[in-house]
């Protein structure tokens, strides 16, 4: 294993230490300490059982207290009640032990008695430098070293074969759950974390291990909640930036889902449509389920730099080829043309009966005469115009086809194969492929959602610029807030502020035309949600409407006639409605929503969120995730200026990037044209 740090932490003595103590160790019941001396009874270092009571545990040494322990030990395991945990870490960091798993619960995720106690092992932790993993945690597993740190259930029926894939879990069960599942599927891991409460070394300090580990090729993470979001979007980054697939299964979706992650881990889960918006933007491909998480880590693992979209697919059934084309298809993926020499070539070894074009039928010959098949999948992986291949034959148990198969295997052209059979019956032939490192499903949809899934990701986030700081606190809205924007460089309507029926038709015939009337008062920051906006006005008829204006507006504040007024502004027709928002998440900081906008904005719920900064290409990205796409490409008046719109959210972007003191805004509308946009009404909350 190679010996990557993390926040200048060495995450060796926790993955493969030399020697263990046992703290809470013990030799009746089911109790914790009892599977841990049953876990390490066959450890190959030293491992010493501590308890004040004399223990007779076959291959561990018994000392009464940590006192006690003769030498420096690589790895601390604790199982004992929260309140021993503290004062035991202390004695062992200052005898030099350096990692350290605590699997006792009762700490930051019990209340504030337990938080305190967090604190506790956080100061130490951070005095003596060890690398904690805990509390709260089911401990971890290196199959790469051979290390089993953990008495998770997955493990009765067998590990996983060790291999490149990295799983990082908030929840121990659901952790084990996942382990199994690889292990059914040949899916080789490199380390297994179970993170606990992430005291000190959470999820982000974990990616940043996995961005240097060597063994690493690919990390599966489960994720209830996060406590830095700006450290976890480091993480990634370098992660991608090491060319390494990072996969998520985010829960807590729901309110209450959110509030049962609370109460596990003592994190907040945080907005779903943040979480999404951010894996996205991350290119963090996200799994839906349990089952979708295994079987992207077992295409990660086959494909973590990404594939191309062009497909070919060879089956020993017609009624495959025709299954896979429509989910290839379904899937945004496009069928690969066959160059003439591979149709020639498939031609000479197919029956006549066969098909030489994309999709290939094989016929059952290919399983009889496995030359056919290891010479079509040769000749198929070969074509320039193919950037993957789906291969699905049904057949007894017969791993000499798999193995035929995955010698056959270009290692630069990807390969997945489909069984359309049981699991179990898929079990004998996906072993084989499992071990030369090609992935097998039992449905055809599965394996396509896994390719497309693996496509390339878009390009890697900037790192957050420093900025000045500012203060101004309040709301701004009307004319301050665009004379703001304007300053910036974003397109606005010309706009007034008056306190007279008489000034604003004055301004009315000044910018000629129609006209649009506002309301204008601190209290009404939601114009349309009170009527009070009115266009398309001429200007012979400006005066009576602020009057009209003016009479509703009193009704709803009552010091309208001294802190109110109106503002009048250019009219700017047609155009689709875009949103463009702040808010600031409790767990990626701050946050841009784009949409469709307007005064139904939250009735369509039409939004994509995405933690800044943002690169032109997120932002087209975020633009696509909506029907806002659909709406500015001409679903219905022509298309329209898409460039222009992103220019304005980005300059909106540099806007914020020289104010922090913004902590809030909403751009709504946006009027986006054939030919530009413009911002024709906003408001801004400074801290």
């Amino acid at each position: 294993m190679a010996t990557p740090t993390t926040a200048a932490l060495d995450l060796t003595p926790l993955l493969a230490p030399r020697s263990i103590a046992i703290v809470g160790a013990s030799d009746s019941g089911d109790k914790p300490g009892t599977r841990l001396a049953r876990l390490f009874g066959d450890f190959a270092g030293p491992v010493y059982a501590v308890n004040p009571r004399r223990l007779d545990l076959p291959g561990l040494i018994w000392v009464p207290d940590v006192a006690s322990i003769p030498e420096p030990v690589d790895l601390g395991c604790f199982a004992l009640p929260a309140d021993g945990v503290p004062p035991a870490l202390e004695r062992l960091a200052e005898q030099g032990t350096r990692a350290a798993i605590v699997y006792s619960g009762g700490f930051g995720e019990s209340g504030a008695a337990g938080a305190a106690l967090e604190r506790r092992l956080t100061s130490i932790v951070d005095e003596y430098g060890i690398a904690l993993c805990g509390p709260n945690t089911a401990g971890v597993i290196s199959l790469r070293t051979g290390f089993v740190g953990s008495f998770t259930h997955a493990l009765v029926d067998g590990a996983p074969p060790a291999g490149s894939l990295m799983v990082v879990t908030q929840s121990g069960a659901v952790g084990g759950i996942l382990l199994t599942r690889l292990r059914d599927r040949g899916v080789g891991v490199s380390h297994w974390i179970s993170v606990g409460n992430g005291a000190t070394l959470d999820v982000a300090d974990y990616l940043e291990f996995a961005a240097a580990d060597d063994d690493t090729a690919a990390v599966a993470l489960f994720l209830e909640g996060l406590r830095d979001g700006a450290a976890f979007r480091a993480a990634v980054r370098r992660c991608r930036e090491a060319g390494k697939a990072v996969i998520a299964y985010k829960a807590g979706a729901t309110g209450e889902g959110a509030r049962a992650a609370l109460s596990h881990t003592g994190k907040l889960a945080g907005s779903d449509r943040v979480y999404d918006g951010v894996l996205r933007q991350l290119g963090v491909r996200r799994a839906v389920d349990l089952e979708h998480l295994a079987q992207l880590a077992m295409m990660a693992c086959w494909s973590p730099a990404g594939v191309g979209d062009r497909g070919a697919v060879l089956s020993a059934s017609g009624a495959g080829c025709t299954i896979s084309v429509d989910e290839i298809v379904g899937a945004g993926l496009r069928l690969a043309g066959l160059a003439p020499a591979t149709s020639d070539r498939l031609a000479e070894l197919l029956p006549s009966f066969g098909q030489q074009a994309n999709p290939v039928d094989l016929t059952g010959k290919a399983l009889e005469n496995l030359s056919v098949l290891r010479g079509a999948l040769d000749a198929v992986q070969r074509d320039p115009g193919v950037d993957f291949v789906v291969l699905g034959f049904a057949t007894k148990n017969e791993p000499e086809i798999a193995e035929a198969v995955a010698a056959t295997w270009h290692r630069d052209k990807p390969l997945v194969c489909v069984l359309p059979v049981s699991e179990a019956a898929a079990r004998p032939m996906r072993e084989p492929l499992a071990r030369h490192g090609v992935p097998a499903f039992t449905e055809y949809a599965d394996a396509v959602r896994g390719i497309a899934a693996m496509l390339p990701a878009r390009a890697v986030p900037p790192a957050e610029p420093a900025v000045p700081v500012a203060a101004a606190p309040g709301w701004v809205s009307g004319e301050d807030a665009l004379s703001m924007l304007g300053a910036a460089g974003i397109t606005v309507p010309v706009t007034e502020r008056v306190r007279t029926e008489a000034e604003a038709e004055a301004v009315a015939a000044r910018l000629g035309g129609p006209v649009v009337v506002k309301v204008d008062h601190p209290a009404i920051l939601h114009k349309s949600d009170f009527g009070a906006v009115r266009v398309g006005v001429a200007v012979s008829d400006v005066a009576a409407c602020c009057a009209e204006l003016r009479a509703a507006a009193s009704a709803v504040v009552p010091d309208f006639a001294e802190a109110g007024g109106f503002l009048v502004q250019q009219q700017i027709s047609g155009g689709v409605e875009v949103l463009a928002g702040l808010s600031q998440d409790p767990t990626f900081g701050p946050v841009l929503t784009i949409g469709l906008g307007g005064t139904l904005v939250e009735l369509l719920g039409e939004t994509a969120s995405r933690a800044l900064p943002l690169t032109d290409d997120e932002i087209r990205a975020a633009i696509d995730d909506t029907r806002l796409g659909q709406a500015l490409v001409g679903h219905r008046g022509g298309a329209r200026d898409v460039d222009a719109l992103v220019r304005t959210i980005a300059r909106f972007q540099e806007f914020l990037a020289g104010r922090p003191d913004v902590v809030e805004a909403d751009l709504n509308p946006i009027l986006v044209l054939a030919d530009g946009c413009a911002v024709v009404d906003a408001r801004l909350r400074l801290a």
